[in-house]
């Protein structure tokens, strides 16, 4: 007789167990150490790229004045098919006066001219403290007769003279090399450039036989100029000063390369600005303000003096 018998077979189920106490604390503490890492290098991330957006601020402002400036510098004195050097005045009386909304032709002779560490300019005492001024006379493109503007000035010159007055056809008779056909009329630019108490860079320009204020930049802590001056007739600068004979206009007249020197701030940063400056005659700085600053200085040679 079978046996027929069956086997039961009954397992045995483990307890189950969860985290301890001191691993949970320990999962939390780590998993704060790595938002606190985490959350440091997006910081990180940040201010730099914050002080690399200041960084390029602070450079394109920079780029775009000295662009403007040394274009407009290079081309000073320049009055079509006559230059500043040419300009021959009888009695030879130049004048420097940059308020004025009459030029004559005795202006010419002075197409750079500047004023050093001024606080007021005309009857605009608005400026930043001892910084400078500087003036630039100068052409611009040519005008067909039919297109100049009554109160603007315009210059005319020939290879023997020139004249500067305003915007009527009449006004302007000097002709070319074969006598008969016009000169080319220019319009006439006198441009002063300075700082004003908010730090703005501005264009005085005379428009129209009006002053106008064209702001070009702001945050420019400090503008400074420098002038090298011909002494010995020999068409380079000897002496190099920020006030070129200031009562003899002989010494503007020679001068020969102006070196401009424009400290720029931008925008705050992650670290105080503890550099001190030192350029043209002045020391500035340290600022300890966290704005992203740099030093711009170049030299430009006066063709047309």
């Amino acid at each position: 007789m079978r046996n027929n018998k069956t086997t039961r077979v009954v397992g045995t189920m483990k307890k189950q167990s969860g985290f301890t106490l001191i691993e949970l604390m320990i999962s939390l503490a780590l998993g704060v150490a790595i938002s606190w890492v985490v959350l440091d290098i997006s910081l990180n991330a940040m201010r730099n790229s914050r002080d690399i957006i200041a960084t390029g601020d602070v450079i394109a402002k920079g780029g775009y004045l000295g662009d403007l400036l040394k274009r407009e510098i290079k081309h000073a004195g320049f009055y079509g098919r006559l230059t500043s050097a040419n300009v021959v005045l009888s009695p030879n009386s130049p004048q420097t006066d940059w308020c004025t909304v009459t030029p004559t032709k005795r202006h010419l002779t002075t197409p750079v001219f500047g004023l050093n560490n001024k606080t007021s300019l005309c009857t605009d005492t608005g400026l930043l403290v001892d910084s400078d001024v500087l003036m630039i006379r100068r052409a611009s493109t040519a005008v067909a007769p039919s297109l100049l503007v009554a109160a603007q000035h315009y210059i005319q010159s020939n290879f023997d003279d020139v004249i500067l007055a305003t915007g009527v056809a009449a006004n302007f008779t000097l002709t070319g090399m074969d006598g008969t056909t016009l000169a080319p009329i220019h319009e006439f630019y006198q441009d002063v450039y300075y700082v004003d108490s908010d730090k703005n860079f501005k264009r005085r320009r005379l428009v129209n036989g009006e002053i106008e204020d064209e702001p070009l930049i702001e945050g420019v802590d400090d503008f400074q100029v420098q002038y090298g001056i011909d002494t010995d007739a020999d068409n380079i600068a000897d002496t190099f000063t920020t006030t070129p004979l200031s009562n003899d206009y002989s010494g503007w007249q020679n001068v020969k390369t102006v070196t401009v020197s424009l400290l720029i701030s931008g925008e705050t940063v992650s670290q105080p600005d503890a550099k001190t400056y030192q350029y043209a005659d002045k020391t500035n700085g340290p600022f300890n303000d966290k704005r992203k600053r740099r030093l711009f200085s170049f030299v430009v040679a006066v063709g047309n003096q």
